[in-house]
């Protein structure tokens, strides 16, 4: 994890995992791995769907696991 969050909640394990498919598929993918989802988003629109971006709008509709999407700054 970046900024040494993984020393600081050692309990959290996480997976990075590098791949060449399309974003929304390798995370939905791996969703079924997991017991939660995290994505990122730019946050550039002003409607819903565009806030959301398109990787986390569509792991929204699909995936079966609690998702966060956090927002940068």
């Amino acid at each position: 994890m970046p900024c040494g969050l993984g020393e600081r909640y050692p309990d959290v394990t996480v997976r990075r995992i590098v791949t060449a498919d399309r974003p929304a598929r390798s995370l939905l993918d791996e969703s079924v791995n997991t017991q939660l989802v995290v994505v990122g988003t730019h946050g550039r629109g002003g409607f819903a769907s565009t806030v959301l971006g398109s990787t986390s709008n569509a792991l929204l509709h699909a995936v079966e696991v609690p998702m966060i999407v956090v927002r940068s700054r």
